[in-house]
């Protein structure tokens, strides 16, 4: 990191905690909005990697309901288009919508290049998604998103509010277990304390929260949801700050490695749901 970058860095921090004391919920905000632009989750080469484990996962999991069906199914926090261009891609009727302007603009142009069409539009999932029309939606996803609501039990209960009878919820969350492995790294004791013993939800100052297997299932289990499965995405391998990045980071690997890396990602995300990057989990409204 260059110095000029470093002091924008080091701007934009002390320029949030300030809006943070003032308005939580627009620091949040900027937060996500700022992340959106710099970093797109479509060109970094370890999140196609993982991108491989959600679609075998979300894949895995509409075809067991729906078989080849080609339904409707809605990326809430849809980013630059990671996951729900491969699912148009894939033939199914996918809409997308994100907070980002920018995100959304990158998401259109992504669909274009591969010849596919996703219905986008910007939608702040924490506050949008309850203008939407229920019972419009064979499947919702949410992936990395929800971590980062501070309210993810409304954003949740408006996805499932948004599904069909049968529909499919795919959601992703922060394991507990991620940010106190996290946060002894850097010798944060107290908070790591507070996440391992004291099963707090929620930390840096409300900014993200995070889960452990029986939590997440007894959430989608209160939303009138069953059959919940989970499944660990990312246990053995991250990218840089990450845990599991002293594991194995998929873009320092050649191509067959990386590949027999996946292959292991799926055998064990099925056992060590809890020791992953996220936790995915999938239920079924009946």
């Amino acid at each position: 990191m260059n110095i000029r970058q470093f002091m924008i860095n080091k701007g934009f921090g002390l320029s949030n905690r300030l809006l943070e004391k003032i308005s939580p919920g627009k620091a949040r905000l900027w937060c996500a909005l700022r992340s959106a632009k710099n970093y797109n989750m479509v060109e970094k080469e370890n999140e196609k990697f993982f991108v491989q484990i959600y679609m075998h996962h979300i894949r895995e999991r509409i075809r067991k309901i729906f078989g080849e069906d080609r339904i409707s199914i809605l990326d809430a926090g849809c980013g630059q288009g990671r996951i729900s261009v491969p699912l148009a891609m894939e033939g199914y009727d996918v809409t997308g919508v994100d907070v980002s302007s920018q995100a959304i603009e990158y998401a259109s142009k992504y669909s274009e290049d591969k010849g596919v069409t996703v219905r986008l539009s910007i939608c702040d999932i924490e506050r949008g998604l309850e203008a939407l029309i229920g019972n419009t939606f064979h499947c919702v996803i949410s992936m990395e998103v929800l971590y980062m609501v501070k309210d993810y039990q409304k954003a949740i209960s408006d996805m499932v509010r948004l599904l069909k009878c049968p529909g499919i919820l795919i959601i992703s969350l922060r394991p507990r277990l991620y940010y106190t492995l996290f946060h002894l790294m850097h010798n944060n004791i107290e908070v790591a304390k507070k996440l391992a013993i004291d099963n707090d939800v929620y930390l840096q100052r409300g900014f993200q929260n995070c889960h452990n297997a029986d939590e997440i299932t007894d959430l989608l289990i209160r939303n009138d949801l069953k059959d919940v499965e989970l499944r660990g995405i990312g246990v053995l391998s991250g990218i840089e700050g990450d845990p599991q990045g002293l594991f194995s980071i998929p873009s320092q690997l050649s191509e067959n490695d990386m590949e027999t890396l996946l292959r292991m990602e799926l055998k064990l995300g099925d056992r060590f749901i809890e020791n992953g990057r996220y936790i995915l989990a999938s239920a079924i409204r009946i």
